[in-house]
């Protein structure tokens, strides 16, 4: 059955191919944290790369699925970063261990797990909220 045209379609200019395929390259980002500067080239995901780290970050239980958002948010952050301004040997070593202030903020420039989630399952569950598990990892179920 056909799905409706979506709000806009008949003003919208008909798409490409180029204008469908992520742009590889970088853009920086400026962030200020405990008083000190940082900046991080981020890369943008395409669709494929973010499905995967989607799909190392679930856990199926018995209960259902958790995404694990502390694995995805460090996968993603690790992916999108190109270069920065800090000089680690380890950037997921550093990632894991990075300063809230500054994680935080690097984390709104990471796309939301929740935007991966398939049109057909929204509004089955009650909607996602992160959690602290008692292993300290952060999970959205």
């Amino acid at each position: 059955m056909p799905k409706d045209k979506p709000a806009g379609w008949d003003d919208a200019e008909e798409g490409t191919r180029d204008d469908a395929v992520v742009d590889q390259q970088t853009e920086r980002h400026y962030y200020v944290a405990g008083g000190k500067r940082y900046w991080f080239d981020l890369s943008q995901p395409t669709w494929k790369q973010k499905n995967s780290v989607m799909s190392d970050c679930l856990k199926i239980t018995d209960d259902g699925a958790d995404l694990r958002l502390d694995e995805y948010y460090t996968d993603m952050m690790e992916l999108m970063i190109e270069d920065s301004s800090v000089d680690v040997d380890n950037l997921r070593m550093f990632l894991v261990g990075m300063d809230d202030s500054l994680g935080s903020q690097l984390e709104e420039d990471i796309p939301d797990p929740s935007g991966g989630l398939a049109e057909d399952e929204e509004g089955k569950s009650d909607p996602p909220s992160g959690a602290d598990t008692p292993d300290g990892n952060r999970t959205q179920r």
